[in-house]
């Protein structure tokens, strides 16, 4: 004989199995992306940032950018970040999906994972925005630990050689970014603004401050993998061939970690080798200065 459950019980049984389901659901949410859809005009251009943390303003005072998505707190946006900046002096909405942590691959064009949240790609998700915005892209350092390496350089000395995984990450950096331009440039965007990387000594031929000690040795090392880095960014803006994209060098000689009036956050700030919040303004005005120049 089959037993079968009272309406009562199955009552039951059927709120425990939502409660679980619910449960599971919420759990699987929390893993996924946090992105919502923005509320601003969609017939308004924006200006679109992508990047990593430069470009999402990490390390820096103030409030958090008050972003329309709702990004995990460990993506670092804040309201210091050049972005902001630049928006304000294009009289634009910014579209902040920059993220600390994202790489050229995973970050721009697959599912970046930052602490328990997993984002969407950030080229995929602003193109149904581009249209006749401006992009803003800062991007690489993390494809070849670039971080890491720079601690390595000021606190033991500069690897005698590059490491297999800076060299490694330089392809991918190249490859993406012109993809990354030319996705853009077929969504409708005006402009792209590609920004290299800076340096975080000052032009000198030692460096000797605090605890940090460079050889020259050391800085010819560090000034080549720099270079190495700023030439597969170069190299990907130079393959995508698009007349309205512009290349941003960023001179930082003069304001490293030891100068006088640092545009980069030394080891004991809250992000080494970040921009400070003069760098971030530094950054700023080098971008409004190539977009003004060719009146966009």
């Amino acid at each position: 004989m089959t037993l079968r459950a009272a309406p009562a019980t199955r009552l039951r049984q059927g709120t425990y199995l939502g409660l679980i389901l619910a449960s599971v659901l919420l759990l699987l949410g929390g893993w996924h992306d946090t992105r919502v859809a923005i509320s601003a005009n969609e017939h308004r251009p924006y200006l679109i940032s992508l990047g990593g943390s430069i470009a999402a303003g990490v390390g820096l005072g103030g409030r958090p950018y008050d972003s329309p998505y709702d990004l995990p707190h460990a993506c670092g946006e804040t309201n210091e970040s050049y972005a902001v900046i630049l928006a304000r002096e294009q009289h634009l909405p910014l579209l902040q999906v920059a993220c600390s942590g994202a790489q050229s691959m995973h970050g721009l064009f697959s599912d970046q994972v930052v602490r328990h949240h997993m984002l969407r790609p950030q080229i995929p998700e602003v193109g149904p925005k581009a249209m006749n915005g401006i992009a803003t892209i800062f991007i690489g350092a993390n494809d070849v630990h670039w971080i890491h390496i720079q601690a390595v350089c000021f606190n033991q000395g500069c690897p005698a050689q590059e490491p297999s995984s800076f060299k490694n990450g330089l392809t991918s950096i190249t490859n993406d970014i012109t993809n990354a331009i030319l996705k853009l440039h077929h969504d409708g965007i005006r402009a792209v603004v590609v920004n290299e990387y800076y340096t975080a000594l000052t032009q000198n031929s030692l460096m000797s401050c605090g605890k940090y000690q460079l050889t020259p040795t050391d800085i010819m090392r560090y000034r080549t993998m720099l270079q190495q880095l700023n030439d597969a960014i170069t190299n990907g803006y130079v393959q995508a061939g698009i007349s309205s994209t512009y290349l941003v060098p960023l001179n930082f000689d003069q304001h490293g970690i030891c100068s006088e009036h640092p545009w980069v956050q030394g080891l004991a700030e809250q992000q080494p080798f970040h921009p400070t919040t003069t760098g971030q303004h530094a950054i700023a005005q080098a971008d409004q200065s190539v977009l003004v120049a060719h009146g966009v």
